[in-house]
């Protein structure tokens, strides 16, 4: 099982694997690579299957409070992702105030 989500920052996640860091690589969603951004930063990932097809997506906070969503369509094993855009509810951006 892959196993990523220690720190992605500026778009770089560190690979765990028996307790030891691999190197870290960057993710992209389709052609662009996954960043949060200069001026926010502050990156917190998390891997959860949001749509129930059986392939973890990937969201990403920042310090502004936002969550960027990444669709998995790749595979369990190898995933690829296409960014979504925030994470909405009721058709505005869920913000959580963090300070």
């Amino acid at each position: 099982m892959l196993q990523i989500g220690i720190a992605v920052i500026a778009g770089l996640a560190a690979a765990v694997g028996d307790g030891v860091l691999a190197p870290p690589v960057r993710l992209a969603a389709g052609e662009t690579w996954i960043d949060t951004g200069e001026e926010i930063a502050h990156a917190g990932p998390s891997f959860h299957d949001l749509d129930g097809d059986g392939r973890r997506d990937l969201l990403v906070g920042n310090f502004a409070g936002t969550l960027a969503h990444y669709r998995n369509v790749g595979t369990a094993a190898a995933p690829k992702f296409e960014a979504k855009g925030f994470l909405a509810a009721e058709g505005a951006p869920i913000k959580i105030k963090n300070w």
